[in-house]
């Protein structure tokens, strides 16, 4: 298992839906587009077969 650090790391991010960049997980606009459509990244998987 994977350290509770590293975990946060990786996953508290926010995507932009227009361009797909990452941002902190503070950010309210994208800071490569400046939009304001940020969604929080994936915790769980999605889709695909087990």
């Amino acid at each position: 298992m994977a350290f509770a650090e590293a975990i946060a790391r990786r996953l508290k991010k926010k995507i932009c839906m227009h361009c797909n960049v990452t941002n902190p997980i503070l950010a309210v606009r994208c800071r490569k587009c400046h939009r304001k459509d940020l969604r929080l990244k994936a915790v769980e998987a999605r889709g695909g077969t087990a």
